[in-house]
């Protein structure tokens, strides 16, 4: 059953990135189908086992976050809109459980990982086909998918698929004989990204893209110098001809960045924050409740487009210091981690804040999945230690003196 239960959460790993592509009947997208799936087949998996894994220090975090969020709906400026944001949290807290409670050798992590990529695949092949069926577009998207939500499902992919490249085929890996063409999908992958996120002309997306791209330059450290010579020339030559395919509209658009930011009001942001720091001023404590903001932002009824005014306005300042403590967990477990996999969760972590700053990502499945695999990977390495946690064996008895030899 827990076999069953293992791969239900690859394959929810897999659907994640394109669950806004398609519904499915009066059960909403496909990611929530498998989720249902897989919840229930874990806690099937449970009974019969008699057993479950004891929870890692995050996941109280997270628990005492979806706690404040539930009690926030006795104060809420919109009770009913909050409630559905409780079992919304209490679903992503338990979806991180489950992940931490399946995921027991690193090929598990691995293979979630991978399924992930795989799974930003399909939405690459949807973008290309509407870019090459020739209309153009000032920011292309796909199904029901936002612009900037798509570009960062993208550029989360970008480390990942590197790290499963150049990385995680260091320690117990995935793929068997599949490995080396999973290899070579994992960095066609990266070049075919940065242009899919170019397409949709998110800004903080495109930024996230080359925080990845810097994070693969400062890991080729222990690749040969041949091999690197290869692997700049082939990307320049990949990004020179990516570049003259980008319609001038999404190049417009990601080339004014810099104006927007000095001269402009953050595309439209700055009134809804200004009502952000309204609504902090009069409930600074415990907020107008979860998933309340717009009811709060009385002028301009916008979300807020910023985790940090987001979680305050609508938790206060306890609930701002709840999130802040998981984010702030997530990277001392990264921390704790052998290097390359501390450089890897760590610019995970930066890369998920960058855009979560100017969007809002906190109630989203990937982020909360991104918590809960840095807690399994924290639970399978040791500190500061490149091999993964085992159990030590029995120290050897020592040798018997010879009776010969005895004084």
């Amino acid at each position: 059953m827990r076999r069953i239960a293992l791969w239900l959460s690859w394959l929810l790993l897999f659907i994640v990135p394109w669950e806004y592509l398609y519904e499915k009947g009066t059960l909403g997208t496909l990611v929530r189908t498998a989720g249902i799936g897989l919840a229930g087949v874990w806690a099937l998996s449970v009974v019969a086992a008699l057993r479950v894994r004891q929870p890692h220090p995050l996941h109280l975090l997270m628990i005492a976050f979806a706690l404040w969020c539930a009690a926030s709906i006795l104060w809420s400026l919109d009770p009913e809109a909050s409630r559905l944001q409780v079992e919304t949290y209490a679903q992503l807290v338990l979806l991180a459980l489950i992940v931490w409670d399946l995921y027991e050798e690193p090929a598990h992590l691995n293979t979630g990982l991978q399924a992930y990529v795989l799974g930003c695949w399909v939405c690459i092949a949807e973008l290309l086909e509407v870019f090459l069926a020739g209309e153009m577009q000032r920011r292309f998207s796909v199904g029901a998918f936002n612009e900037n939500t798509l570009g960062f499902t993208l550029s989360l992919g970008l480390p990942v698929a590197w790290y499963l490249a150049t990385v995680a085929r260091a320690h117990e890996g995935i793929g068997g004989r599949l490995a080396p063409a999973l290899r070579i999908s994992n960095l066609a992958f990266i070049p075919v990204a940065l242009f899919g996120i170019a397409l949709t002309a998110s800004r903080s997306s495109m930024a996230c893209g080359l925080l990845a791209v810097g994070y693969m330059v400062v890991s080729l450290g222990g690749v040969r110098r041949g091999a690197r010579i290869l692997l700049f020339g082939g990307a320049a030559a990949l990004a020179m001809y990516g570049v003259s395919l980008i319609p001038k509209t999404s190049a417009d658009r990601l080339e004014s960045t810099t104006v927007e930011l000095s001269d402009g009001d953050w595309n439209g942001r700055l009134p809804t924050w200004k009502e952000a720091f309204r609504m902090i001023s009069e409930r600074p404590l415990a907020g107008v409740g979860v998933k309340a903001f717009q009811v709060g932002a009385v002028e301009t009824r916008a979300a807020p487009h910023n985790l940090v005014l987001s979680i305050t306005a609508e938790l206060g300042v306890v609930g701002l210091a709840l999130f802040s403590s998981i984010l702030l967990g997530c990277a001392l477990v990264a921390f704790r981690q052998p290097r390359p996999l501390a450089l890897f969760w760590l610019v995970m972590l930066v890369s998920w804040t960058l855009n979560a700053l100017l969007h809002n990502f906190e109630d989203k499945k990937f982020t909360w999945l991104m918590f809960g695999m840095i807690a399994v990977s924290g639970g399978l390495y040791e500190t500061r230690s490149a091999a993964p946690v085992r159990a030590r064996p029995a120290a050897a008895p020592p040798r018997p003196v010879a009776e010969g030899r005895a004084r």
